[in-house]
């Protein structure tokens, strides 16, 4: 096999992968939403996804026997029409859902169904990553890989306890809701960061490289985005942060200069400065949430938390308790 035939093998393998774990997780929402009633369900849907995953399995079945699915940049495939429609298709329900998410409009079961689209679109993603490891007998890859499905097999467990406690109570106890808590808040940038990690792929398949417009970002926004020297791939990590170029800069001054780590605060309405003040202390946002919403600043919160008081309440009750002792005196 020659080297631009084995290279194409290994970009169709990239395409095929990513469009397949994207609509398991598809069709993991799907079942989740129908199982539990929800009115975001839909039968059409999810009969869709089992369609479009046969129709990507078939593309998989063609690369595994080395007949390349895509060519070199700028060579035109039959297929090309087709993962267009299931990219602008995906593109379009991530982006309702997360602002559903943002917008805290959905309610628990909902909220887990988005959690296994996640958790089992990641999974699928691994082992496909896995299995072309073992064709090839790359032994990074499948030691990578192997060690990723570890790691993803608790949080796997969680997402399954979670399903089952929804079938049996049509609720959660109180350890699972707060694993789902921890999940929700990071789930709106990491859908739309894995659109935009497919538009990266596809825009090297087409075209050789990214380029603003070939990743979705208008023009006057481009110019913006390359003002600050941020160049399509990572003003697409940005954006899929619900960052403006002119934010991205204030983001940038206080302190924060992964756009990953900007998403959770902005779950919590923190705004650059407000972020930056908790974070130099030491505290994530979860936690940043809790003790702003208690009335406390981030340095009188570090102090309690050095103390092991990470409750805020707890904190609010021996204030009460050292006040009125003081009182008494």
């Amino acid at each position: 096999m020659d080297e631009q035939t084995f290279q194409n093998l290994v970009t169709s393998h990239s395409v095929v992968n990513t469009l397949y774990s994207s609509f398991q997780g598809r069709y993991a929402w799907q079942k989740v939403l129908s199982e539990n009633k929800s009115s975001h369900a839909s039968e059409e849907k999810l009969a869709q996804s089992k369609e479009i995953l046969k129709q990507v399995t078939g593309w998989g079945t063609q690369v595994l026997e080395e007949r390349p699915l895509v060519a070199e940049p700028g060579v035109e495939f039959p297929e090309r029409e087709t993962i267009d429609q299931y990219v602008e298709l995906l593109r379009q329900e991530i982006d309702e859902l997360s602002g559903l998410l943002e917008r805290k409009e959905l309610g628990i079961p909902e909220q887990v169904a988005a959690v296994a689209r996640y958790g089992y679109g990641r999974e699928q993603y691994i082992r496909g990553l896995l299995y072309w490891g073992q064709k090839y007998e790359d032994t990074e890859l499948i030691n990578r890989c192997e060690s990723e499905l570890q790691q993803g097999a608790e949080e796997l467990g969680i997402i399954n306890a979670m399903i089952g406690e929804l079938e049996k109570n049509a609720e959660l106890s109180d350890n699972l809701s707060l694993s789902l808590e921890s999940s929700i808040i990071r789930l709106p940038a990491i859908f739309r960061m894995q659109v935009h990690d497919i538009r990266i792929l596809l825009a090297n398949v087409y075209f050789g490289r990214p380029s603003y417009k070939n990743l979705g970002i208008p023009l006057e926004d481009g110019i913006e985005w390359s003002k600050l020297d941020i160049d399509p791939v990572q003003a697409g990590y940005w954006i899929a942060q619900g960052v403006s170029a002119s934010e991205a800069e204030e983001w940038r001054d206080s302190g924060f200069t992964n756009p990953a780590e900007v998403g959770p605060w902005k779950y919590f309405d923190f705004d650059h400065k407000n972020a930056g003040w908790w974070a130099a202390e030491g505290i994530h946002p979860e936690a940043a949430n809790r003790w702003n919403e208690a009335g406390f600043h981030p340095q009188d919160a570090r102090k309690w938390i050095e103390e092991n008081v990470i409750d805020p309440e707890e904190a609010k009750e021996k204030l009460k308790a050292a006040s009125q002792a003081g009182n008494s005196d």
